[in-house]
């Protein structure tokens, strides 16, 4: 009896290990220069957009005092991965592949990225992606190529295609290589030429003629477009991608019969056109990729008619395609971005220090309206719009008109310079205001576009204008400095 207990218990602990289901791994390991007693943690690739990841992570492991670290990940048949400092440094620009039952092993530095060796049973393949990269890139490096006729450029991208697709193949036949990191090889070698061939459209003309202008080539041109975004949807975390996608947008902008016949001012609604591009003639990956990167954009078309209408447009275009977890929450930063600044909201609080270290605050002119004028010394725009700065501010002279100055200014003998400059003083004081104090309220900011007080205005370039009404709320985000702003501050004086 007692034998027979036993076998009932082996069998059935037998049967208790069989129904375990096997978890396949991979093994990463390696040593981080620079970066001692820290933490790693590993993303999916998927999980991973243009350098920021956006979900938990896979892993976190530690080094030890010499940078080392290991960890074994769940592979079903290949995982594609990135490695992230604490400080959300990527370590790898490529996604790093490892095979089931595979190991890796990368030796990098926190000093210098760009170097990353791997050894181990699987290092071919990631060698091969990010040699690849690097090596594509200085093959484009020199931008006198942007002067070559179409004929010779075209046929030039075309050979580097053919030998990187052989140079996947060589590789393929002699080891065991998922078909999967074969594609991804093949895709992110084929949509960065891709990116460059819409980039040499956009630079011919001005290499050649030092104008800036586009050029519209022949169909044939266009045959690497054929089947690209469609057979490489799979790979849309690849920045490659990104950039193919964002280059074929504007691509598409430019040829246009509305921008074609009046180029000028379909620029002044290119986010408009851009969106209907979108939301008409692409579709699948290609759609949302696109979406995101005219959200990359967001601040720079604010001073378009009606921008907050074509982002609320977005909004809900974005929000109707199939979910993907990174691609809709870098969506919704970039939307974050800009979301203080909507037409009647209160204007952020500014708080910054004037020439005599005093903090000044925007919401102390509450009852005047005020024009932000986010400028710089080292800006020559701002500079050439000296004469209009004075002139706008003698106009409203002794009204309910505040001008405010922010100068973004980087280090500390910038500033100093910045000081000078509005009491008249030096060289180029002299040059654009004649010696005389620069009018106006003056504050600073360092650190430039970076500083915490100006971010919330979602500055991108200089100089910009934030019109703010006598309650304190956001009129327009962005205005243009002519005839039309003084008639728009004459009308919001006689709101009571």
């Amino acid at each position: 009896m007692r034998l027979v207990r036993i076998v009932v218990i082996s069998i059935f602990f037998a049967l208790l290990i069989s129904c375990k289901p096997e978890t396949p791994q991979g093994k990463i390991c390696g040593k981080i220069e620079g970066y001692a007693n820290q933490t790693i943690a590993i993303y999916s690739a998927e999980d991973v957009y243009i350098n920021l990841p956006y979900s938990d992570p896979l892993v976190v492991v530690g080094t030890d005092n010499e940078g080392n670290f290991q960890s074994a990940i769940n592979v079903d048949e290949v995982a594609l991965i990135h490695l992230f400092t604490i400080d959300s440094l990527n370590l790898v620009a490529t996604p790093i592949v490892l095979h089931k039952n595979d190991s890796i092993y990368l030796k990098t530095s926190v000093f210098n990225t760009s170097r990353p060796s791997f050894s181990g049973k699987g290092w071919q393949i990631n060698d091969l992606l990010f040699r690849q990269r690097a090596k594509l890139e200085q093959e484009f490096r020199d931008y006198s190529m942007f002067e070559w006729p179409m004929d010779m450029y075209s046929a030039y991208c075309d050979s580097l295609q053919r030998a990187n697709t052989n140079c996947v193949d060589t590789l393929v036949d002699t080891k065991q290589i998922s078909p999967k990191v074969i594609a991804l090889a093949k895709a992110d070698a084929r949509l960065f030429i891709a990116f460059k061939r819409f980039e040499y459209l956009q630079n011919h003309i001005n290499q050649t003629q030092a104008t800036w202008g586009y050029l519209l080539p022949t169909a044939e041109y266009y045959h690497f477009k054929q089947t690209l975004f469609e057979s490489t949807a799979d790979y849309w975390f690849l920045p490659s991608y990104s950039q193919a996608i964002g280059a074929m947008l504007e691509d598409d902008f430019q040829n246009l019969p509305v921008v074609l016949h009046n180029p000028t001012q379909a620029q002044e609604k290119q986010f408009l056109y851009k969106l209907s591009i979108i939301e008409h003639q692409y579709s699948g990956m290609q759609q949302q990729v696109s979406l995101v990167r005219l959200a990359s954009n967001f601040p720079k078309f604010l001073d378009e008619p009606n921008a907050f209408n074509l982002i609320d447009k977005a909004d809900s275009l974005m929000q109707m395609l199939s979910q993907n977890t990174a691609l809709n929450q870098f969506y919704l930063n970039k939307t974050k971005s800009v979301s203080q600044i909507k037409p009647g909201l209160d204007a952020p609080n500014i708080t910054l220090p004037n020439s005599a270290g005093q903090l000044v605050s925007l919401s102390s002119f509450r009852g005047n309206v005020v024009l932000l004028v986010f400028w710089g010394t080292w800006c020559p725009p701002c500079l050439a719009s000296m004469p209009k700065y004075i002139d706008i501010q003698n106009h409203f002279r002794d009204m309910d008109v505040t001008f405010m100055f922010v100068s973004l200014e980087a280090l500390t003998y910038d500033i100093e310079n910045w000081r000078s400059f509005i009491r008249g003083e030096g060289k180029i004081a002299s040059q654009f205001l004649h010696g005389k104090p620069f009018t106006g309220v003056h504050v600073v900011a360092k650190g430039q576009f970076q500083n915490s007080q100006v971010k919330p205005y979602a500055i991108t370039y200089a100089p910009s204008y934030v019109l703010i009404g006598k309650d304190g709320r956001i009129v327009e985000p962005r205005v243009h400095l002519d005839h039309q702003l003084i008639e728009k501050i004459t009308a919001l004086l006689e709101i009571e």
